[in-house]
């Protein structure tokens, strides 16, 4: 039983994502150059309509290094590519 609680205790430990709370004076570049993650991913991975608004106390998810970009999304009965054109 003991075993079995320490496993998942661990398994929660080793995929838990990394964050960085915002200090007065940071921005996105210096964050992310800290953790050495791509500028654009560290965007992505926090959904940041406006990444020069950052606020101290703001936590961000810090992607894995080489992580991507890019967006994903599952198509649904109705969707319009002119639709999604402006979002993406």
């Amino acid at each position: 039983m003991a075993l079995a609680v320490a496993l998942l205790f661990c398994s929660g430990v080793a995929f838990a994502q990394k964050t960085h709370t915002v200090k007065a004076g940071e921005n996105l570049d210096r964050i992310a150059k800290q953790y050495g993650v791509r500028l654009s991913a560290l965007i992505a991975a926090n959904d940041l309509d406006r990444p020069d608004l950052l606020k101290p106390g703001q936590t961000l998810k810090i992607p894995k290094p080489g992580a991507t970009d890019q967006k994903r999304y599952t198509v649904v009965e109705g969707d319009s590519l002119g639709y999604h054109r402006a979002r993406f």
